[in-house]
């Protein structure tokens, strides 16, 4: 899904890193996995997604 950039917000991008990745360090069910990496995979994008807008 895409997201506009300007729409992303820094700080709840990296909290939503934040939070994902102190879950995968949690004892979680196999099941939960794949919705941990996702959020986390999103969250990167959004992060990597309004680092290259500042440079530009």
């Amino acid at each position: 899904m895409a997201v506009p950039a300007d729409s992303i917000d820094d700080a709840k991008a990296e909290e939503a890193r934040q939070q994902a990745d102190a879950r995968l360090r949690e004892k979680i069910s196999t099941e939960e996995v794949p919705f941990v990496h996702a959020a986390l995979a999103r969250s990167l994008a959004q992060l990597s997604v309004r680092r290259r807008q500042r440079k530009i």
